[in-house]
């Protein structure tokens, strides 16, 4: 992360993400303009689908406005989870990993669920892949966990370090 900051950084690549900002805006002003209807199901629907990922409100009860900042952040989320997927499909190819056969070891043999995994190599690969690319995410959440009850231990009442 902190090279593709570097590399954003160098190339100025914050016009970009505005620039994108402002094309989605006239776009779903526009759609928004289109798709009124009474019953506003369709507004809703856009509401749920689009304007969450996009949007902000700059204060509460405020008009939402769309964001550059969570634009990039949804980009980089996207590209950085397809990355994790693609690179632990080549480990799981590369290394012959299999997650089914490691729950078979763990879990005993009249599990029913472990019949019907065994019998699909495409469902073995599928979870295998899906086990090594979320995988280290929630060991970032412990360290993150441990590193914030470290520093709470360490500032005093008065945010003072011991």
């Amino acid at each position: 992360m902190a090279i593709y900051k570097y590399i954003e950084f160098r190339k100025r690549w914050d016009t970009y993400w505005t620039h994108i900002a402002e094309r989605l805006r006239v776009r779903y002003d526009r759609l928004y303009g289109y798709s009124y209807d009474e019953r506003g199901k369709i507004r809703s629907l856009l509401d749920g689908l689009l304007w969450r990922v996009i949007s902000d409100e700059p204060y509460r009860g405020g008009k939402k406005i769309i964001s550059a900042k969570l634009i990039r952040l949804n980009y980089i989320r996207l590209s950085t989870r397809i990355s994790a997927v693609l690179i632990a499909a080549v480990l799981v190819i590369a290394f012959r990993l299999d997650f089914v056969e490691v729950l078979s070891v763990i879990l005993p043999g009249d599990m029913l669920f472990l019949g019907i995994l065994e019998s699909s190599p495409a469902i073995r690969f599928i979870l295998t892949v899906l086990a090594i690319s979320i995988g280290s995410e929630p060991l970032h959440k412990v360290i993150a966990g441990i590193e914030d009850y470290a520093d709470k231990k360490r500032k005093a009442p008065g945010g003072q370090i011991q």
